[in-house]
């Protein structure tokens, strides 16, 4: 997961630390329901 982190961060550097940290917190949220998403799918 962590790995993943570093990788996206790379991939498109931010401007700014302020839209960085806005950035990453969206980020977060789509790997999480991305994450949901699988593990219904596998429930289901």
């Amino acid at each position: 997961m962590k790995k993943f982190h570093k990788e996206t961060s790379v991939y498109s550097p931010p401007p700014s630390p302020s839209p960085m940290e806005k950035n990453r917190k969206k980020q977060t949220v789509e790997l999480l329901s991305f994450i949901d998403k699988l593990k219904n799918k596998r429930a289901t």
